[in-house]
């Protein structure tokens, strides 16, 4: 199964096509956000599939022009699509009303045309270094000079994981700010404290026009000011009843891709304290992935707890190890991981020790290694849990973290299995060396405690 399990190019396109018209009685413009990485845009076509809006990459930082804006700016415009320019924040490079200067005298403007959105504020990469204090301090610093000179507070674009972990959850910006919030998935999810409601909303990566897929919350001549209109988009908003409305108006044949049911799991750490097993067993729920431990020092509080409530349960369960690249080496992260709740046994209950490796939340992107450097530092981690186990640790791992700081190494596909994270009714592309996806982590929240995953295959392949 290439991409895991998602919904068909047939299927999407018919929810597509009914969406707008089935959320709370009205239709919601759709719009894209693009960057360079999209290319030449054929805008006509953009606007005749029935995009309102977009989004433009004009800025990052306080040097970085992207080489598409004025191409796409003008595209958008020609075509009569409403548009604005995005700054993708890079907070410990310089200060926030430096970046929005800079964003400003780059694209990045307001003026009540009618014709023209709110810059954006992208935040996403990391925490940069900064305490949560700190980045509350950044955002505002950007915020208050942009509306200085505009007269307008600029859109955030954010997710909701991001902003817990690197704000606080602070809810200071929901006032005046307009939210634009990215969750890959059919329903929006809990929003940011502070905010009641969002005024855009990116849904999918990718989609039937280039780019990023987004629903602006309100009327056409409401996205003329970047007014949400009511009733809100909240959190509660879905996509059952379109898709429900999309499976009626396509044939079968799309959504007969597996016909078989995928084990679905969960993935919990203390941030999950007090589990009710029996509950989660009762839900469907067949494995569990566990943190054991981070770096070379921490163990988590609720491992052991955790793992034994599984095991009561009957759930197949196993460890993962957050990695911190920065602190030591592969071997020694592995060493530690198998000697607090990592190992694994041939006995069809345990599931291999599995290798977390994304963005560092406190400190240098890809933890200040280079590319080969990373490589190198997995590979030691990998042939360590091998020598002990005889099975090589699963990966977890996006797309994006991978190209960005491994340079896409397609090392270890024949080797290591995958598990992608990638919240979309599809798991998208998978990283260089990987054809499948052994697990999909495809929602940070659902129905059960913890991230919400899939098994890529039956029961009796998940305990082999």
């Amino acid at each position: 199964m290439k991409y895991f399990l998602s919904l068909t190019a047939a299927l999407a396109a018919a929810a597509s096509s009914v969406y707008a018209a089935a959320i709370e009685g009205r239709a919601m413009p759709k719009g894209i956000d693009v960057s360079h990485w999209q290319g030449n845009i054929n805008w006509g076509a953009v606007k005749s599939s029935g995009v309102s809006f977009a989004y433009i990459k004009a800025t990052e930082g306080t040097t970085y022009k992207d080489p598409q804006f004025s191409s796409n700016y003008v595209g958008a415009t020609n075509v009569g699509i409403i548009r604005g320019g995005y700054h993708f924040a890079r907070p410990s490079e310089s200060s926030g009303a430096a970046q929005a200067n800079f964003f400003l005298a780059n694209g990045g403007g307001w003026s009540g045309d009618g014709r023209t959105l709110p810059g954006g504020l992208d935040l996403e990469a990391g925490c940069s270094g900064l305490s949560q204090s700190a980045m509350v301090n950044w955002i505002k610093d950007f915020s208050n000079t942009y509306h200085a000179r505009t007269g307008r507070y600029p859109v955030i674009y954010t997710t909701t994981s991001w902003w817990k972990t690197c704000t606080g959850n602070n809810p200071s910006f929901g006032a005046d700010n307009p939210l634009w919030i990215a969750r890959w998935g059919s329903s929006i999810g809990e929003l940011p404290a502070g905010w009641q409601f969002t005024s855009f909303w990116q849904y999918a990566d990718k989609g039937p026009n280039p780019g990023d897929q987004d629903y602006f919350n309100g009327s056409d001549a409401g996205l003329q000011s970047s007014t949400p209109s009511f009733p809100r988009m909240r959190s509660s908003l879905s996509l059952v009843g379109t898709i429900a409305l999309a499976i009626s108006a396509a044939s079968a044949s799309p959504i007969a891709v597996e016909k078989r049911a995928m084990p679905l799991g969960i993935d919990v750490s203390h941030y999950q304290p007090s589990i009710n097993w029996a509950t989660v067993k009762k839900n469907g729920v067949e494995f569990v992935y566990i943190k054991a431990t981070e770096g070379h020092t921490y163990i988590s509080p609720s491992f052991s707890s955790q793992y034994t409530g599984a095991t009561k349960e009957g759930l197949l369960r196993g460890g993962y190890h957050f990695a911190q690249p920065a602190s030591s080496s592969g071997a020694t992260q592995a060493k530690y991981f198998l000697a607090h709740g990592g190992g694994w046994s041939g006995d069809g209950q345990t599931l291999p020790g599995a290798l977390d490796i994304e963005y560092n939340p406190s400190g240098a992107e890809c933890y200040g290694l280079t590319h080969a450097e990373m490589v190198s530092w997995i590979k030691d981690f990998s042939d360590t849990y091998h020598k002990s186990t005889k099975r090589y640790p699963v990966i977890y791992t996006t797309t994006d973290w991978w190209k960005t700081c491994t340079g896409n190494s397609a090392a270890f596909g024949k080797t290591n299995p995958l598990w992608i994270a990638h919240y979309a009714s599809s798991i998208g592309t998978l990283p260089a060396g990987w054809d499948v996806a052994t697990f999909w982590q495809n929602a940070d929240s659902g129905a059960n405690p913890g991230d919400q995953d899939k098994f890529n295959g039956s029961k009796t392949g998940l305990k082999k």
